[in-house]
């Protein structure tokens, strides 16, 4: 499963219901969507429990140095497998 959205702005009632498929697709591209440093801790929170994470892509978003850091801290934690 797959999840690629790309050039929306993602409102909360939005990002709430995309979460759920944060911790099961394969490939989730998230590309220019206004993510900010804020989403961040959901998104690291997702990719721990996401074993089947292959593919990972937040590009054109404003993530912060230490937002960036944190989605890696969820990139590096068991189950999740991508590395991209």
């Amino acid at each position: 499963m797959s999840l690629d959205i790309q050039c929306e702005q993602l409102s909360d009632a939005r990002w709430a219901e995309l979460l759920p498929l944060l911790q099961q697709c394969q490939v989730v591209r998230l590309d220019d969507c206004g993510l900010t440093e804020a989403r961040c801790g959901d998104i690291s929170s997702a990719l721990r429990v996401n074993p089947a994470l292959t593919e990972l892509s937040l590009r054109s978003n404003e993530l912060g140095d230490a937002g960036v850091h944190c989605v890696l801290q969820g990139l590096q934690s068991p189950p999740a497998r991508s590395r991209s």
